[in-house]
């Protein structure tokens, strides 16, 4: 069996397979050995059931007993009870809407069975378990196990997926493109081995040593990637930016750059008139008013007769920017366009047209300036916001889009400086090292659900003032967590005559801008939603967020979250409330209740996550998370740098295969690098 055979060589995968398959990009046997799981569990070792375990996932033996019992909710709905016994305790493994499971079990039988041990009316019994016969497992062993995200309703369980790997690691005729000397000098894991222990490891160690193999080719590409854009900038005539009136324009704001601000504004301005392309990285923590230092430069370009394109992650954020900016540019007869995925046909074609011919000087957006049938009259600017949530090659694309464009891109991700100038090596860097004057410090406090009551006052008291409240949930309407369907509904319930709205990823865009409108500037007090709002949203008289089931969320996140209050002088608070009986949990939730430093949070978050969380090679490449993978291999990143300068200068003939090899696989991931 070769890495380039079907995905149907392997057996039990017939059409049906390969087509399910197929959905989540599995066409081969490589493809397959480079799913990578999504996070791994510990299911430690084989446990008896206990009240004592009440709430926890455990590995267990128990016989069963050939006792079954279904009974029937609605027509939809039924619960099925099994009968096992482990030593003298009798207990049931409860199915739901799977009334056919009790024809998996034979009677006297001993089985493996993996899930929560729950208790109803004074009996434990497991809930939804996973099972196998006992003897000889196959996939309930002890110790790390990994999960996989797989296709929905496509017959494929984790048991079956297993064997898939199974038989492929046995049969495979696996071809390792490293060179020996990369593999002895930097402790690289041959490919074979790579892969066997990311799928089937024996201890965590393992996955670490594992997944050097497939990081150091990461960087590799993602360093040839970035040379690719870096080629030849220095010598890329721009168009000369200079005005005298950006001293109108800052004396318009509402209030006085900080003295960071003024320095980075002063670095731009001097870029923009060099007669050289500018390609600038602007590094600040949240808060620090980038944007304020962007929209100078935007205001400059397009007082000279160009055009500015300012680039936001969110149709929220790009919404929000050009709110805020349109009738302030239009002051100064600058006229600005509105341009998103799903604008009406009539309004984008307006706004197409006005691109087109020059019309409109700055273009606010998403991702869909970068669209083909975007053409600009005469792109002088680029402003990228949040530059890691879109794609290397993106700014690329949006680049081609003008004659050498000056690039500023934005970052409120902190990183070390060091690993900043190699990651971002085809950009010079700015960083804004400040906060705006007057901003106090967010107060910061860990609390359970015992003190509910303490939060509802605490809400009621801002809103009474005038002040706006922000709920966020980690789910939609995930009943295994706390979610935005229900805490909207006992919101609802509990203070009918609140001004409350809900909003989440799944909300229709025309909705979203409506409910984002009224929270920002009309009568909704309080929002519940998912983090749909931790980019960027920007609703200055908002002083209180409360972040539900905040265990749940990274430290990053929540410190993205947080920011947004304090946006200005009014005294805010962002409650992280939790029921986590994780001392280490609580203690991470407790670091930002000490800290509002983005660096010390970033390194807290990047040495707190497990093994799952360290892959950063999730299936779906926006996910990618190339900053926490740097940060947390920061000796292999800078060895993956001085790797590829041997390489590029090597006459092995082997060295070159490697070269060659490394640029063809950059052609299927230079869209799907991002930088976190």
């Amino acid at each position: 069996m070769l890495e380039q055979d079907p995905i149907s060589v392997i057996k039990g995968v017939g059409p049906q397979k390969v087509l399910a398959l197929s959905q989540i990009g599995i066409t081969t046997v490589r493809d397959l050995l480079e799913y990578f799981p999504s996070s791994y569990e510990d299911r430690g070792t084989y446990t008896d059931v206990t009240e004592q375990l009440v709430g926890k996932k455990i590995l267990t033996k128990a016989v069963f007993t050939g006792k079954s019992v279904t009974q029937y909710v609605n027509r939809q709905k039924n619960v099925t009870r099994l009968g096992f016994v482990q030593h003298d305790l009798i207990f049931d493994a409860v199915f739901y809407n799977q009334p056919y499971r009790k024809n998996h079990f034979t009677s006297g039988q001993e089985y493996l069975l993996y899930g929560a041990v729950s208790q109803r009316n004074g009996a434990v019994f497991l809930s939804s378990p996973e099972c196998e016969k006992s003897g000889q497992p196959i996939y309930l062993r002890e110790g790390i196990a990994p999960v996989y995200r797989l296709p929905s309703k496509s017959g494929i369980t984790k048991k079956i997926f297993h064997g898939y790997l199974t038989d492929a690691l046995n049969q495979v005729c696996m071809t390792d493109e490293i060179p020996f000397w990369i593999h002895t000098d930097y402790e690289i894991p041959d490919k074979f081995s790579a892969c066997r222990d990311i799928h089937f490891p024996q201890k965590k160690e393992d996955i670490i040593s594992a997944m050097r193999y497939f990081r150091c080719v990461r960087f590799l590409r993602f360093f040839l990637l970035v040379d690719s854009l870096k080629k030849n900038k220095k010598e890329n005539k721009a168009k000369i930016l200079r005005s005298s009136a950006l001293e109108s324009w800052l004396r318009s704001l509402e209030y006085e750059l900080t003295p960071a601000q003024k320095r980075v504004v002063g670095e731009i301005a001097v870029d923009l008139k060099s007669g050289y392309q500018m390609n600038r990285l602007l590094q600040g923590d949240v808060g620090s008013g980038k944007t304020a230092v962007a929209m100078a430069a935007v205001y400059l370009c397009a007082k000279c007769g160009c055009q500015a394109v300012f680039a936001a992650p969110t149709e929220i954020l790009a919404k929000q920017h050009y709110q805020k900016y349109h009738d302030r540019l239009l002051s100064f007869g600058i006229e600005s366009v509105l341009l998103y995925s799903s604008l009406s046909v009539k309004d984008r074609r307006d706004a197409v047209s006005n691109i087109q011919d020059g019309a409109a000087h700055v273009i606010f957006g998403t991702h869909a300036v970068f669209s083909e049938d975007v053409h600009y009259a005469n792109l002088a600017l680029i402003v990228v916001d949040e530059q890691h949530r879109f794609g290397v090659s993106q700014r690329a694309k949006l680049e081609a889009k003008g004659l050498f464009p000056h690039v500023l891109v934005m970052s409120a991700t902190p990183i070390p400086r060091t690993l900043a100038l190699s990651m971002y090596r085809d950009l010079n860097l700015s960083i804004l090292d400040s906060m705006p004057s007057g901003r106090k410090s967010v107060k910061t406090m860990v609390c359970d659900s015992a003190q509910s009551d303490l939060i509802d006052k605490m809400m009621v008291k801002e809103i009474r003032e005038g002040h706006k409240c922000y709920f966020v949930c980690p789910a939609a309407e995930d009943e295994s967590m706390q979610n935005v369907a229900q805490l909207y509904g006992e919101m609802k319930r509990k203070f009918p005559k609140l001004k409350l709205r809900a909003l989440t990823g799944s909300t229709p865009e025309t909705d979203k801008d409506a409910i984002m409108n009224d929270f920002a500037y009309g009568d909704v007090m309080a929002l519940v939603a998912t983090t749909v709002i931790e980019v960027g949203v920007d609703v200055p008289n908002a002083t209180v967020i409360v972040v539900k089931d905040s265990e749940r969320f990274g430290l990053a996140q929540l410190h993205q979250l947080r920011g947004r209050v304090g946006r200005s002088e009014l005294q805010s608070y962002c409650i992280l409330q939790s029921d986590s009986t994780s001392e280490a949990a609580i203690e991470r939730l407790n670091l930002l209740s000490r800290s509002n430093d983005g660096f010390e949070i970033a390194q807290a978050d990047m040495h707190s996550r497990g093994a799952g969380e360290l892959f950063g090679l999730k299936q779906s490449g926006k996910t990618n998370n190339m900053i926490y993978e740097a940060l947390e291999n920061e000796e292999l990143f800078f060895a993956a740098e001085r790797i590829l300068s041997v390489l590029k200068q090597s006459s092995s003939e082997r060295d070159k295969e490697f070269l060659t090899w490394l640029k063809k696989g950059i052609k299927n991931v230079d869209d799907e690098i991002v930088l976190n």
